[in-house]
């Protein structure tokens, strides 16, 4: 079967991501779900745990977490 290069991958939505497991495991996670800072942005500081409130793709193609109602892109912190 031919591939369509139309379609497209989507591993996120605005309430869930989905995550490969350490023991490599898909699974997905929904909102709210715990991350790390590992990057200090809008007064939240280094290895503080927050929570996920939703997730969005920005102009740029980064995707981004609603933390205490800011959008902050997803690398600025890590799983839990």
């Amino acid at each position: 079967m031919p591939m369509d290069n139309n379609m497209s991958l989507s591993y996120y939505d605005k309430y869930s991501i989905l995550i490969i497991t350490e023991k490599g495991f898909l699974t997905k996670l929904n909102t709210p779900f715990q991350v790390r800072c590992i990057y200090p942005t809008n007064g939240i500081k280094l290895n503080t745990l927050v929570f996920v409130e939703a997730i969005i793709s920005h102009d740029t193609e980064v995707m981004m977490y609603r933390i205490l109602k800011y959008w902050i892109p997803y690398n600025y912190f890590k799983l839990t």
